[in-house]
């Protein structure tokens, strides 16, 4: 067996954001682990022929150790493998196939825990990567593709070792790593002086990028194929089958990467925003589910609405700035002290206002700048004829002050009253809507 690779210390300190994307996903019963769309495997774990939901959970359980505590892969085979013998899923046994017709299939083995192992610690990590990278994409705009080049490494996934692309560009979306089984490739983050200093070429996929159908002789399924073969490459890249997708980008709905895009739409921006908003509801639910039946906090944050473009204009004349326009919400605001806090004073959100929030945000009754804090205030429809629901959101970048992502600061129910003596005081502007 050769030596066990300590992913941890390759990446760096534990990966916080890579536990996080781990955590998130849900499971998916699948026979072939190509079956499932790319971006859904960002989020949903699945392992092929693995049909009952306990060895999925055992299995994610010590993939969730291994990824937090940066264990070896001998470390994660030998605390596994008893488990899934226990359980009956080890050695080549016969297993229904999803059609009734019966397969002889190789069920747990070493060599599957390996791939198992190697392949969701590498998504995860760069998962975890790609948001990282995503916050820092000012000071460091130029990504570098890097390939391991040894005697293992793919020549595909050799031929683009170096290229380095913007942030932005269009490559990213279906080629970051890992793009196929046991893929050791990462991305490495470059600022303008770093390029400089090295003599590097920024590349652009444009038309050397393409794509294409293909149906699946296996299973039916009809994927989307990705190629790149840019100038003086003698191969093209590929990512293997159910690898064509940037699972950092996927891994929430709505997503990050596609609210810095709006940021640019300007006023088509609202209608977009709210569609894909309405689309990410159901992930939202499963996530506020998550956090109450935890019963604390586990670090993770979501995205439960976008800033629409009177409140992007609005920012700028004051001198702030919206920092991705995907506002986050920390799980400590449901289920940690402030939200103890709003709870003794009566004033709190209850599960299903959580549960709604993302379409509440969709109908703003009005917005306010708080000039005191620096803070937007949605104000949602409440249950009574003079409450309302404050919603505080934090734009990133205020001043001095640099943050890479629009934070949701509070949530509770307030008197409509008080929001209006607060517009007469002063303290408040009205930025849109009414009171």
């Amino acid at each position: 067996m050769p030596e066990p690779v300590d992913l941890r210390f390759a990446f760096g300190l534990e990966p916080r954001r890579a536990v996080e994307y781990f955590r998130a996903k849900g499971y998916e019963i699948t026979w072939n682990w190509e079956a499932m769309a790319a971006e859904a495997h960002a989020r949903a774990f699945t392992v092929a022929k693995a049909m009952r939901l306990d060895v999925l959970q055992t299995i994610r359980e010590e993939l969730d150790r291994a990824i937090a505590a940066g264990t070896t892969l001998r470390d994660f085979q030998e605390r596994l493998r008893p488990r899934l013998e226990a359980l009956g899923w080890w050695g080549k046994q016969v297993m229904e196939r999803p059609d009734g017709t019966a397969q002889l299939v190789q069920a747990g083995s070493p060599r599957r825990l390996e791939t198992i192992y190697r392949t969701n610690l590498q998504s995860a990590l760069m998962a975890g990567r790609y948001r990282d990278f995503w916050d820092n994409r000012e000071a460091r705009p130029y990504w570098m593709y890097v390939a391991v080049m040894d005697n293992r490494t793919r020549p595909a996934h050799a031929a683009l070792n170096g290229r380095v692309f913007r942030y932005d560009d269009a490559i990213w979306e279906s080629c970051w790593p890992p793009n196929g089984y046991n893929c050791r490739c990462r991305v490495r983050a470059l600022s303008p002086r770093d390029m400089q200093r090295k003599g590097l070429h920024l590349s652009e996929s444009g038309d050397s990028l393409t794509r294409w159908e293909e149906t699946d002789p296996r299973t039916g399924e009809v994927r989307e194929r990705v190629a790149y073969k840019g100038p003086g490459m003698e191969r093209a890249f590929s990512p293997d089958r159910g690898f064509a997708s940037n699972q950092g980008a996927s891994a929430s709905q709505p997503e990050i990467a596609i609210a810095g895009k709006a940021l640019i739409l300007g006023a088509g921006a609202a209608v977009a925003l709210g569609a894909i908003q309405r689309e990410g509801w159901a992930a939202w639910v499963s996530w506020v589910d998550e956090v109450l039946a935890a019963g604390v906090s586990r670090g993770q944050s979501r995205v439960v609405g976008y800033a629409m473009p009177a409140e992007l204009a609005f920012a700028e004349s004051v001198g702030a700035r919206w920092a991705t326009g995907a506002i986050e919400v920390d799980d400590r605001l449901i289920i940690g002290r402030k939200a103890a806090r709003y709870a003794d004073q009566g004033v709190a959100l209850g599960p299903d206002e959580w549960r709604q929030l993302p379409i509440a945000l969709l109908d703003r009754r009005a917005v306010l700048w708080d000039q005191e804090n620096e803070t937007f205030l949605f104000v949602l429809a409440g249950v009574g004829v003079d409450e309302a629901i404050r919603v505080a959101v934090r734009p990133g970048i205020l001043g001095r002050r640099r943050e890479a992502h629009d934070s949701l600061r509070s949530a509770q129910r307030v008197s409509v009253a008080d929001l209006r003596g607060g517009l007469r005081g002063g303290r408040y502007r009205l930025v849109d809507g009414t009171l």
